[in-house]
């Protein structure tokens, strides 16, 4: 899978919903979230963000509890979309030699 977070579809008629929307739209925290579906507030963040892929049990309970909105596949492709990311470091400033940043005399 490839694209962007913005209504990619995953078959026909089914359009992507990430569990950050639904949380957003429902108004509904991390913490409070992983008390439902029993796991931690920081374990939710990790799925939101696509970072960690949930196991069976996991994927049912947020299933059940977002009412069949976000699904297995919504979740496979934010995790896909996570392992797409560049690594943080090529995102950082380039190193610059310490003579560079030493003041001129």
């Amino acid at each position: 899978m490839q694209g962007r977070r913005s209504g990619r579809s995953v078959s026909a008629g089914h359009k992507i919903m990430w569990l950050a929307q639904w949380m957003r739209e429902n108004e509904v925290g991390e913490r409070q979230f992983g008390d439902h579906i029993g796991v931690s507030g920081a374990y939710v963040n990790r799925i939101k963000s696509g970072q960690n892929f949930p196991g069976v049990r996991i994927r049912r309970a947020i299933f059940k509890k977002t009412g069949g909105k976000v699904t297995a596949n919504d979740l496979a492709a934010a995790h896909d979309a996570y392992k797409e990311l560049p690594p943080v470091e090529t995102l950082l400033p380039k190193k610059r030699p310490a003579a560079e940043l030493e003041p001129a005399q």
